[in-house]
């Protein structure tokens, strides 16, 4: 393997711009493509041979309208009570557009006889039983945006409206922005006092960054082809993130030692990446076994989170042994 890598990298080095703009094209592009796509995720939680997934698949057979369970709407009065005539409205306004709605089996009022029980003693606040055609792995997320907008005569009408199930779950996005900034923001403070100086310190987060934007691309699109879960992405952002900033570290540093030690910049970028590259491949490699291994445990949901996950480390490891080494021989000796 270091034959090749010592290759690969001097080939980097001496081409820096035109690999640097490649990746650069490649990842706008790829990134493009999956915004146009659009995402699609499959959350199946069923685990084989369980009794649970044999009594989920009985009343799929024998009982398909209630094998799903219900989700609920549910709706509280900003003024009085959901009884009272301008609520009453808002509430059978509601329940009817539900029932419209594409992929809805069925809406109980909770001002109706069969749905009484949803509705609290002060009858200020109450729920819609909404039964969906699809589960949770079939609903998609333009099917689950579509049942939530028929929802909008409850709030022209003034009340308070919030879903639940796997319905609410399916258009609820988890917020890891804030997550993502603090951990990049402690990858730049200990990257600069290791190294020094900013550039030296920029290599590595940049890399990993667009690495990363590139991962995340791919898992989008690879949804349209296998079942990706819903929380795909985080856990790629997350290990990609750690893994890309890591491995370029591994390069970076052994490259600033072999500059200290008088090496030539082209011949240190070369042999960095045949060294501390090699280790970086065969560290990428095994994580990518033990993630894509997952798929043997039988569960579904954690196997297909294996094999996502496993997408940001090869571009990682990809990222590291290439893109480096060319951003490493866009900068100027001196500041190396």
């Amino acid at each position: 393997m270091t034959g090749p890598l010592y290759r690969l990298g001097g080939f980097c080095s001496r081409h820096h711009w035109p690999v640097i703009g490649a990746w650069l094209v490649a990842v706008i592009a790829i990134a493009l493509i999956a915004n146009a796509a659009g995402e699609k995720t499959s959350d199946n939680l069923s685990l084989p041979g369980t009794g649970s997934t044999n009594a989920q698949n009985l009343l799929k057979d024998h009982l398909p309208s209630q094998a799903y369970g219900t989700n609920p709407v549910v709706l509280e009065a900003s003024s009085g009570k959901l009884t009272d005539s301008k609520n009453k409205k808002a509430v059978k306004a509601t329940v009817d557009s539900l029932k419209k709605a594409p992929g809805v089996e069925r809406a109980v009022s909770p001002l109706g006889k069969a749905g009484k029980v949803a509705l609290s003693k002060d009858k200020k606040i109450g729920y819609i039983s909404v039964t969906l055609k699809d589960g949770p792995s079939d609903l998609t997320d333009e099917d689950a945006e579509a049942i939530i907008d028929a929802e909008s005569p409850a709030t022209d009408g003034g009340l308070t409206v919030a879903t639940g199930g796997y319905l609410g779950q399916a258009v609820s996005e988890s917020n890891t922005e804030s997550s993502e900034a603090i951990g990049l923001a402690a990858a730049v403070v200990i990257l600069l006092f290791a190294f020094g100086t900013v550039t030296a310190m920029l290599l590595p987060i940049v890399t990993a960054v667009l690495g990363l934007v590139a991962s995340l691309a791919l898992i989008k699109l690879l949804g349209h082809v296998v079942d990706v879960p819903s929380v795909a992405p985080t856990l790629a952002t997350m290990i990609g993130l750690g893994v890309g900033i890591d491995y370029a570290l591994f390069i970076v540093t052994r490259h600033k030692l072999q500059l200290r030690a008088g090496m030539d910049m082209g011949e240190s970028i070369s042999r960095a990446t045949a060294t501390a590259g090699g280790a970086v491949v065969f560290a990428g490699i095994t994580v990518v076994i033990a993630l894509v291994s997952l798929l043997a445990s039988g569960i579904p949901f954690v196997g297909n989170m294996g094999y996502s996950a496993a997408v940001a480390v090869l571009v990682a490891v990809m990222a590291a042994t290439t893109l480096l080494p060319a951003a490493s021989s866009s900068r100027s000796p001196s500041r190396s």
